[in-house]
């Protein structure tokens, strides 16, 4: 919980590209055990699943599973693994990874337009699975998924021109599919959804739709996979068009920071109840103002909005925490290194940010990560 004990911390040095600068604020950041054999090379997968995360690399072919507790790294028996991808989706499935989709993939996974073959990788046995592919989603990429605590649900996505808006629904244990419905309630179709887990829904929200130069959506709609059954996302209040932006599940809003697209720069956000269907715009007093590529955490009591790229080319070492019960912001303690599109998780020992990139031009070139307690 961040509610108590908040302090103004000490940024501890690490090595990398991008700002030092000690900068009061809340909380303090501490470095991660760096991975020599990683070096540079981009982390296209990520999940966290309370005690480990999960990397996976398209470009080194090899997955790491990092412990918080010991900060030990462990590298994947490569028996049995995928080939490179590129796109996939990563969820913690249970006790198993699960890598589905993307692209890029060698012809006996599908060929490059689309890979068409999941896997699961078990960390206490660290032997590698295939999935079913009976009923499961067509070949796709930049689509999204999420775990509900019984299955998996994949929907949206890209493959080649078109862009989807169906998907399906896996159970670990049967190793089965079962399609999601399309009907008049569905959302249209999108690649780069938003998906969240409410605890009874999927909520789908924003994304980018068809087209050689596709527009942000700013719509969506809610699956409850037990009845099987679509309702849209009202659109009063909702906020504008945007690209690029972050999103997170707080038990019972949905928080929407920042983004590209907007009239005028998004350095704004909202929060939408499923319960009451109903938008609230943020505070914007102490906010994080305008970036894209940045990530949202749900701590249990705040929303921490961190990095990404703003007013400039370099990756943004400043973030703040938004308390949703008094509509506040809180500005946080500068990182020694800023960064976009990076990976960030809530853990035990406070947020979890890893690899990502120190520039627009250069998206995974900070091979490291850092502890932000705040």
């Amino acid at each position: 919980m961040l509610v108590r004990g908040l302090t103004v911390g000490t940024v501890l040095v690490m090595t990398g590209c991008g700002s030092n600068t000690l900068d009061p604020g809340v909380g303090s950041w501490s470095s991660v055990a760096f991975i020599e054999a990683y070096g540079t090379r981009e982390t296209d997968a990520a999940d966290f699943n309370g005690s480990e995360m999960f990397l996976w690399g398209q470009a080194w072919r090899v997955g790491f599973v990092f412990s918080i507790r010991d900060e030990t790294w462990r590298r994947c028996n490569t028996n049995g693994a995928p080939r490179g991808r590129l796109g996939a989706s990563a969820s913690w499935v249970g006790d198993r990874f699960v890598l589905w989709g993307g692209s890029l993939c060698p012809p006996e996974e599908g060929g490059g337009g689309g890979c068409d073959v999941g896997y699961a990788y078990d960390p206490r046995a660290d032997r590698w699975s295939t999935l079913s592919k009976t009923n499961q989603p067509s070949p796709r990429y930049k689509h999204a998924a999420v775990w509900t605590g019984e299955r998996l649900l994949v929907w949206g996505g890209e493959h080649a021109v078109n862009v989807f808006n169906d998907g399906a629904s896996y159970d670990p244990v049967l190793d089965a599919w079962e399609p999601i419905p399309v009907t008049a309630e569905t959302p249209s179709p999108r690649k780069q959804p938003t998906l969240l887990w409410t605890g009874r829904e999927m909520l789908v929200w924003g994304g980018l739709g068809p087209g050689s130069v596709p527009g942000a959506l700013n719509d969506g709609a809610l699956y409850d996979p037990t009845t099987k059954t679509w309702r849209t996302i009202s659109m009063d209040g909702a906020p504008g068009y945007r690209a690029n932006y972050a999103a997170v599940w707080t038990g019972t809003e949905m928080i929407v920071w920042g983004g590209s697209g907007c009239v005028d720069e998004c350095s704004d956000g909202a929060a939408f109840a499923p319960a009451t269907q109903r938008w609230r715009k943020l505070s914007s007093v102490r906010s994080p103002g305008y970036r894209v590529f940045h990530s949202a955490v749900w701590s249990g009591s705040h929303v921490i909005v961190w990095g990404g790229f703003g007013n400039g080319d370099g990756g943004n070492d400043s973030g703040a925490l938004y308390d949703p019960v008094n509509d506040t912001w809180t500005p946080m303690a500068r990182a020694p290194i800023g960064r976009g599109s990076h990976f960030a998780f809530w853990t035990e020992r406070g947020m979890l940010v890893w690899s990502g990139g120190g520039s627009v031009a250069n998206t995974f070139g900070v091979p490291d990560g850092a502890f932000f307690k705040p």
